[in-house]
């Protein structure tokens, strides 16, 4: 169950330090040792190239927003190795998309994503396309998620992301209330898709655990109609 839902590494980080470690057999502990060191690496892994395009936006001067990934989980985890990431996970303006492009491919990216008909038109009915370089997948965003339904209010979005200080680099990251409108957004979009984990619960837990006593939840509402 904790490996088809992605907190194996998790479930090790919190008994490790539990006294309920002992109530596990050895062998399990054993096994789930292995899945967090794996996702340790994997996390510094992610980590390093998430420098590495730091650098390549800011060069160029371009905004950008790093979702979810090592910020995530140091922000409200409380360290990157405590959570597993499978990819990294940017936001553009969307009239910043095709020089966004442009600049992954020039840095060795391959989109995976089909643009049918034309890219103009599929931005219209999606929020993010895919990108792969040497085993790590990167989904380039526009939008948090794309409905007919939904009026995010990106400059205000924008306005509220926050700078985020981490091994002496700062990195743009959503605010509290994005951060959790965002999971929630995802969580549903999984559901649709048939692909929800229980990974995705957790990290709505862990916003809210650390969130919930500041955010002001009338205006949150209120955001939301």
């Amino acid at each position: 169950f904790v490996w088809s839902n992605h907190i194996a590494g998790t479930v090790y980080s919190i008994l490790s330090s539990s006294k309920f470690r002992a109530l596990f057999p050895e062998g399990l502990i054993e096994r789930l040792k292995t899945s967090y060191l794996e996702q340790w690496a994997k996390n510094e892994k992610l980590l390093k190239e998430t420098e590495t395009l730091s650098e390549l936006f800011g060069r160029a001067s371009e905004e950008v927003i790093f979702l979810k990934g090592a910020f995530l989980a140091e922000r409200y985890y409380g360290n990157i190795d405590r959570r597993a990431i499978s990819d990294i996970d940017l936001l553009i303006k969307k009239d910043r998309l095709e020089r966004s492009d442009r600049m992954l491919k020039g840095s060795g990216y391959i989109r995976k994503s089909r643009t049918f008909p034309s890219e103009a038109a599929a931005s219209l009915f999606t929020h993010h396309f895919e990108y792969g370089k040497n085993g790590i997948d990167l989904d380039l965003h526009w939008n948090l998620s794309s409905h007919f339904t939904f009026k995010i209010d990106y400059r205000r979005l924008w306005r509220d992301s926050r700078q985020f200080e981490f091994r002496s680099k700062s990195y743009r990251v959503l605010s509290d209330e994005y951060e959790l409108v965002f999971q929630i957004l995802s969580i549903f979009k999984d559901i649709e898709l048939g692909t929800i984990k229980l990974k995705s619960f957790a990290d709505t837990y862990m916003i809210l655990r650390l969130a919930y006593g500041r955010m002001r939840w009338a205006a949150f509402f209120e955001q939301r109609r």
